[in-house]
Parts: C-alpha cells; sequence; structure tokens
C-alpha cells in the first residue's frame, strides 16, 4: 500500500493573545503549512477560543488542540467545544488526545487510567458529535446527547509516549501522535506498542497515520541552540521518567539527582551546569535541534522510520516568539523536505 504523502504541521502555543497567533497560523497557511496545532497548556489562554480565532483567520490549513485530555474538562464538554470548532473551520478540524500534565498539581487533580479514560474519550467524542446518544459509566459517567449537531466526526488523533497510551492510540485513533520521540529506533519501540493496540482492534498500520509531535530547535547559534534544546528535554525527563527504560534510555546519576527537587514547568531557568549534565544522545533522542541542515537530515531519517505528518513545536532560540524559528524553517526546510510545499 502507498504511503501517505508528508506533511508538516506547527504547534503553537496560545503565550499571546489569541489575534496574534490567528495572525501567525494565516502566516503558517500561506508559508506551507498543512496543519496549525494549539497546545492545551495551563494556565495559557484558552485553547477553544484561540482555536476558534485560527479559524476565522485561515482557509485550507487543518486545526486543533494539541492534546487535550480527559480530565481537565469533563469529556462531554470536549465533546461540545470540539463540534463548535467543526462548525467555525467548516470541517477542518482535528482532535489530539492525551493523557496531559500540565497545571494538574494546581488543579489538585490526580489522573486515574489515562489510557482507558483516552479510548473512552474518543468513543465518546465520535458518537457525540455524529449526532446519536452516548451512556458511559466509567472511566467518567455520561449519559446523554448534544442539544446540536450531528457535525462531521474530524480525525482523531492519540499522542503519548508511553506504553499503554500507545497501545490505546492502536485500538481506537485514526492518528498516533509520537510525543517527543525523535530517533528512528525509538519510532520503532513505539510501534511495537501500537501494533498490540491495532491487533486488539482487529487493525492494521494502514488503518492510522504515523505522526510525530516534535520538538525542533532551529538556527545559526549553536550556543543558544544548545542551551533551549537541553531546557526542551529536561521537561521531557521529568514529565516521561516512568517510560525512560521502555525507550532504552538511561541517565546519569547526577542529572537523576539534579532532576529531584525540580517540578515540571519550573525548569526553565536552570543553569548551564545542570543542563550539561544531558548527554548528547538523549538530547538527540527527543529533539530536532541544530543548523537548518541538520534538521532537515534528522526529519528525514525520521520520515524513513515511517512518520508521515510532523507537527513541529518550533522552540525560539532566545526570548522570541514561534515566527522567528516558523519563517527559518519555511525558508530553508520546509521546500526541502515536502518539495510540493
Amino acid at each position: 500500500m502507498t504511503a501517505p504523502p508528508l506533511s508538516v504541521g506547527v504547534g503553537l502555543l496560545p503565550e499571546v493573545p489569541a489575534r496574534a497567533l490567528a495572525d501567525a497560523a494565516a502566516e503558517a497557511e500561506a508559508r506551507g503549512f498543512s496543519t496549525v496545532w494549539v497546545p492545551d497548556e495551563r494556565f495559557f489562554r484558552d485553547v477553544t477560543v484561540t482555536l476558534a480565532a485560527v479559524a476565522r483567520s485561515t482557509r485550507t490549513v487543518r486545526l486543533g488542540p494539541c492534546v487535550t485530555d480527559p480530565f481537565v474538562r469533563h469529556p462531554a464538554i470536549t465533546a461540545t467545544c470540539m463540534a463548535t470548532l467543526q462548525e467555525a473551520a467548516h470541517g477542518r478540524l482535528v482532535v489530539g488526545l492525551g493523557a496531559g500534565i500540565s497545571g494538574f498539581g494546581a488543579m489538585g487533580i490526580a489522573p486515574r487510567r489515562p489510557a482507558e479514560a483516552i479510548k473512552a474519550t474518543a468513543r465518546l467524542l465520535r458518537t457525540l458529535l455524529a449526532g446519536d446518544s452516548a451512556a458511559v459509566d466509567a472511566p467518567f459517567r455520561f449519559h446523554g446527547r448534544m442539544d446540536f449537531g450531528p457535525v462531521p466526526v474530524p480525525p482523531i488523533y492519540v499522542a503519548g509516549r508511553g506504553p499503554r497510551v500507545l497501545e490505546a492510540a492502536g485500538e481506537v485513533a485514526d492518528g498516533v501522535l509520537l510525543g517527543g520521540l525523535a530517533a528512528p529506533a525509538m519510532v520503532e519501540r513505539a510501534m511495537a506498542f501500537v501494533d498490540k493496540g491495532l491487533a486488539r482492534a482487529g487493525r492494521t498500520r494502514s488503518d492510522v497515520t504515523l505522526a510525530a509531535w516534535t520538538h525542533t530547535v532551529i538556527g545559526a547559534d549553536a550556543r543558544r541552540v544548545w542551551r533551549r534544546a537541553r531546557l526542551v528535554v529536561f521537561g521531557i525527563l521529568l514529565s516521561s521518567r516512568d517510560v525512560l527504560p521502555t525507550f532504552g534510555v538511561s541517565l546519569p546519576a547526577a542529572l537523576e539527582a539534579a532532576m529531584g527537587p525540580v517540578r515540571y514547568g519550573d525548569h526553565w531557568k536552570l543553569p548551564d551546569d545542570v543542563l550539561a549534565l544531558i548527554p548528547d544522545g538523549v538530547v538527540d533522542a527527543f529533539t530536532v535541534s541544530g543548523t537548518p541542515p541538520e534538521c532537515l537530515a534528522k526529519l528525514r531519517g525520521l520520515a524513513a522510520a515511517g512518520i508521515t505528518h510532523f507537527a513541529l513545536r518550533l522552540w525560539p532560540v532566545d526570548d522570541g516568539g514561534p515566527l522567528t524559528p516558523m519563517r527559518l524553517f519555511a525558508d530553508e526546510v520546509l521546500g526541502r523536505l515536502v518539495p510540493a510545499a
């Protein structure tokens, strides 16, 4: 079976007012990106309102949250939000679901059975957006239907890097979004778990799109790239300690000790001597970073491993916003990676 064409989307964090982010999305569309993904991160601007602004400012790109979770909002509320966005975007919505983490501590949320909650949420979204009634008693409760609709059911991507969530993706998702895995060997390991879920559901790899949420640090200033990439990776390590052995990642004892007192979200101002504890190989495992030619080569390697959509989280190497790295990537990499872009 012929693989789907390669596409590249961009993730835009709602750290600026919705109108400014919508302008950035319009520029991304004009520059050839296929999709605008907006993270549902606490406590930034609301993802639904921001995506509504993106829908208004664009015409062709797909758009959606990357990712929302089953815990911060009741999944039935998420369904009504997604249905409203699908109407606003005239059918261009794509939904990213994941286990979430941001803001959970502040809100006292202790997520239980995230893989089961993700599967139940995906099924509920499809049922409600199709205009049907649902009866769910676990892992959350909902008996009812939406008071509007139906609307076209959008593709649902499940994002993660833990084995159980990846298996859940294989069972229920239209697309698998590998969370921050940037090495072909890690893609292969992740797909072994996806395959288990596919087999349980009687599906094959041809039934899902394989995508990657790709942390990308692009620039000519090697020192700034070095620091930003390590700050990004430190956060990934904090949120993924339990799955690191699954992917063959081991950390030096000094790095483990340095991570101990740091909470996720509080790591952005760590000094260079702490960041230097992260081995180069670990940085390469979780980011695409370097000069434009270096980033291009690495993305081509991931495409050869089976990735057909890149959702790029383009990190600025300084304190600026996403436009500078987005423009640099579009000018120097996008057309070479996806010639038709």
